[in-house]
């Protein structure tokens, strides 16, 4: 059953490279004919002469970020994130088969040093082992004194990057989710960036034993959790979010009764209406009506830009984050490209979800938008 859903899935996949020409785009939408080709360009606004635009943009940008130096010394930890391209996770454990009763997870993220106090946070609503990469000019000690407060005694692993020494708006966000990997020492892995909050019941529902007998199942499942966001009345006022936050906390919802009637106040949406192409795969419509604990296949990724958050078996099959991207913006399409191209089966479940927390823009989304 699995190898025919994996055949299914894999089976309009095509692409070789990051972003791929127009013809290849147009390869995988002859599979539906002329009038769904239209569609789907329209959908994502991928017009022939701006998808050709973008792809020349971003071959420059590749090529720029090959001639650049990798490495950095930022003091008190060396980093020199590699250029070259990573097919294995080289440092995580082999692909052993696991009985259900094997499996447990560890969440994983980065953070900015201007986002640590998100930390307690999940930590509220996650009991389980935490792994957190830090882009800081902070220490050890400092870090924790800021989220320890809210989390369990040895519940968070820390590791550090300096950011002294890099330039401004550089985030090395990559290195730092690979780096978080690293120390998982749980068979799976939740990962989220550091805005997106996890709801309360995720580990609970990870933990029921069909759960867990479908990951035991096949160690290249993707369980898509689905990512939710808390509208910001804010704009770009950096006063309007700092007097807003202790509202928005109470209003990040717990579970899925409470984020559906703030979807119906609409005060919560599906993650990013600016970016279809990224979430749009995942199915709202009917995660709505999914059942909690219940796993529903994604049969086909209706763009190269999906990056969703997901729990997956963490070992040397699993494809790693490519270090060569960093800063913000279209980071992870990379690796959830490479997982697809490697067979990997795509599933959302139902009664968990991830909410991302309403922020002003980070400095590198802002070097981004230039």
């Amino acid at each position: 059953y699995a190898n025919n859903r994996r055949r299914i899935t894999s089976a309009p996949i095509s692409y070789s490279t990051l972003l791929p020409p127009q013809d290849r785009l147009l390869s995988y939408t002859n599979l539906v004919g002329n009038a769904s080709r239209r569609r789907f360009f329209y959908r994502y606004g991928l017009k022939k002469k701006k998808s050709v635009f973008l792809w020349l943009c971003v071959s420059l940008w590749v090529i720029s970020m090959l001639s650049s130096s990798p490495a950095h010394n930022g003091g008190n930890f060396f980093f020199g994130g590699t250029t070259e391209f990573q097919e294995k996770s080289k440092l995580a454990p082999e692909c052993t088969l696991l009985k259900s009763e094997e499996i447990y997870y560890t969440l994983v993220t980065q953070v900015s040093t201007d986002r640590l106090w998100m930390v307690l946070h999940h930590c509220q609503r996650w009991k389980g082992p935490v792994s957190i990469a830090a882009f800081t000019n902070k220490n050890a000690a400092e870090i924790h004194k800021i989220i320890d407060v809210g989390c369990e005694p040895n519940q968070v692993h820390l590791q550090i990057i300096r950011s002294d020494g890099f330039e401004e708006g550089e985030y090395p966000v990559n290195a730092l989710r690979n780096l978080a990997l690293s120390a998982v020492r749980t068979s799976h892995v939740v990962y989220v960036d550091i805005d997106f909050w996890l709801s309360p019941n995720l580990l609970e529902v990870l933990n029921l034993q069909n759960v867990r007998e479908h990951l035991a199942s096949d160690d290249r499942l993707a369980t898509v959790i689905p990512s939710f966001q808390l509208n910001s009345r804010c704009d770009k006022d950096n006063e309007c979010f700092k007097k807003s936050r202790p509202e928005y906390i109470q209003k990040m919802p717990r579970n899925k009764a409470e984020l559906i009637k703030l979807a119906k106040s609409q005060e919560v949406g599906p993650f990013d209406p600016t970016n279809r192409g990224g979430y749009g795969s995942t199915n709202y419509f009917s995660w709505v009506k999914q059942k909690t604990a219940v796993f529903r296949d994604i049969p086909c990724i209706e763009s190269n830009r999906y990056e969703p958050y997901m729990a997956f078996r963490y070992c040397k099959k699993f494809p790693p984050f490519q270090e060569i991207f960093t800063g913000y913006g279209k980071n992870k399409m990379s690796q959830v490209m490479h997982m697809r191209r490697t067979g990997y089966i795509f599933s959302q479940l139902g009664g968990v979800f991830v909410i991302h927390f309403p922020h002003l823009d980070s400095k590198s989304r802002k070097f981004w938008n230039k």
